[in-house]
């Protein structure tokens, strides 16, 4: 019993570690853009990737956006897979803010600084590092 606790122990501390390292490998500051899925107009993105905490923001241009709560606003964004070629995670807005976006995006390196793919309704999505 204590052999096999062991190996699970050990098993846990490198699948931990191994997160951890590729986190480490996208963590930074993260900028891109794309479209809003209701008016089609664009939406600026900041990403922040950390061991500790990510964040995702949607940004505002100018003051026709103001009001609305969902903008400006940093939201927990959990990293669901991660390795030195693909990111996936989550972004809860609507557990944070009724009527704010819930999403899960899969993104792959395109090139070295930057992060490419499509959310669920096709949107697509690039980020470069800054």
């Amino acid at each position: 019993m204590k052999l096999q606790a062991f190996f699970l122990a050990s098993l846990l501390s490198f699948v931990a570690t191994a997160h951890a390292q590729n986190v480490d490998s996208l963590a930074g500051q993260w900028s891109g853009s794309t479209k809003s899925p209701n008016s089609g107009e664009d939406l600026f993105i900041q990403v922040s990737i950390s061991d500790s905490q990510s964040t995702w923001k949607y940004l505002t241009q100018g003051s026709a956006r103001r009001g609305n709560a969902c903008l400006n606003r940093d939201f927990p964004l959990v990293i669901k897979t991660v390795d030195t070629n693909k990111l996936m995670f989550s972004v809860d807005g609507f557990g944070m803010i009724a009527g704010c976006p819930s999403f899960s995006v899969a993104l792959e390196r395109s090139e070295d600084q930057t992060l490419s793919g499509k959310f669920g309704d096709g949107r697509p999505l690039t980020l470069k590092k800054k």
